[in-house]
């Protein structure tokens, strides 16, 4: 009476099977949630989203997994980072386990069914068989629906989530997300790179097409964002989509060399750094696990924006909520014409993430 569809990587790596999980998703009212590597794989504004489940997840979407009485997964591990470390997916859930790969099924938690088969055949095999079957729960299954709506509401009406309106300075993460995602167009391709720009991005900034979330998986690699970019914008020579790399300023030190590469390829991309003058996530974990003594992660940044002029592309710097706006407007103008261009922005690095 209370399902929901987990999508994880392999809904894109198989035969990227969109088309076959929202027909099923739809034709049967079930919501569905994603992991890390399934992102783009549903869109993220549609009414039966679950949005993306694991740590520092928006509230609502562990909520949903960890009430739902049956769980279809579809190419999904339940890794530690989209479980929130094996604590949010009900125990007395009868899971339906759909992977390509037979070592994955009831790795980390029984299958009641366990599918071995690319998730396309398998999700189309199930809609075709679904066709035509009388549901006797549809009461309990509006009811799921309607917690469903109460829940997202909720999240909509926290004190965490409503920061995507603040106009406090310095700017709340929260808010830049819900900038970035305002400016740039349903099919811009963001690669994230690690940290708490990535937790920020993963929970504030919507996800609507396949292949506009590009992260380094299971990984956490710093400096991934930037070559990541450079590599899609390469591979899409004939395309007019925007390419935005999304880092910090810890991770912008480490692959910044590669803005030569960029110019010198002719792959302008546009980098949006969230300065937070730290190495956020090892600042906020030592805080918590050494009494608030801090070692080597406050760094004492140069101007990113003239570093981009140095390389010769163009660089804007942003400390005021009013100034996004405009700088992604111009960051995304000049990418078109060309030219690779780097937004250093500072934000309130003390902001929590989501619990």
């Amino acid at each position: 009476f209370r399902p929901v569809i987990i999508a994880g990587g392999g809904v894109h790596y198989s035969s990227r099977a969109y088309k076959e999980l929202r027909d099923l998703s739809e034709t049967l009212s079930i919501p569905v949630a994603t992991t890390f590597n399934g992102r783009g794989s549903f869109p993220e504004d549609h009414p039966l989203s679950a949005g993306r489940i694991g740590v520092h997840a928006a509230s609502f979407s562990n909520r949903i997994v960890s009430e739902a009485d049956v769980i279809l997964a579809v190419g999904c591990r339940f890794a530690a980072l989209s479980t929130n470390l094996w604590s949010n997916i009900n125990p007395e859930a009868k899971i339906i386990h759909v992977d390509i790969d037979p070592e994955i099924i009831g790795r980390n938690y029984h299958a009641e069914v366990g599918i071995v088969g690319d998730a396309k055949k398998v999700l189309s095999e199930m809609l075709e068989r679904s066709r035509g079957l009388t549901y006797l729960g549809r009461d309990k299954r509006e009811e799921w629906l309607r917690f469903i709506e109460r829940v997202k509401e909720e999240w909509r009406s926290s004190e965490t989530y409503f920061k995507v309106f603040s106009d406090s300075e310095p700017i709340k993460p929260q808010r830049l997300c819900a900038e970035i995602r305002r400016v740039c167009g349903r099919e811009t391709i963001f690669a994230l790179d690690a940290g708490n720009n990535k937790m920020w991005s993963s929970t504030f900034l919507e996800i609507y097409e396949p292949h506009t979330w590009i992260q380094s998986g299971c990984f956490g690699p710093m400096g991934y964002a930037i070559p990541a970019a450079i590599a899609c914008r390469l591979a899409l020579r004939e395309s007019n989509r925007d390419v935005v790399a999304i880092c910090g300023d810890g991770g912008f030190y480490m692959s910044m060399h590669e803005i030569a590469t960029s110019i010198q390829e002719k792959a302008p991309i546009l980098v949006c750094i969230f300065n937070d003058g730290s190495l956020g996530t090892i600042k906020h974990r030592q805080r918590e696990l050494y009494g608030g003594r801090l070692i080597s992660v406050i760094l004492k940044n140069p101007s990113f924006a003239d570093i981009a002029e140095a390389f010769g592309c163009h660089g804007i710097s942003v400390e005021k909520v009013s100034h996004i706006k405009p700088a992604l407007e111009e960051g995304l103008r000049s990418i078109r014409n060309g030219e690779t261009t780097i937004i250093d922005i500072k934000i309130d690095g003390e902001e929590p993430l989501p619990s």
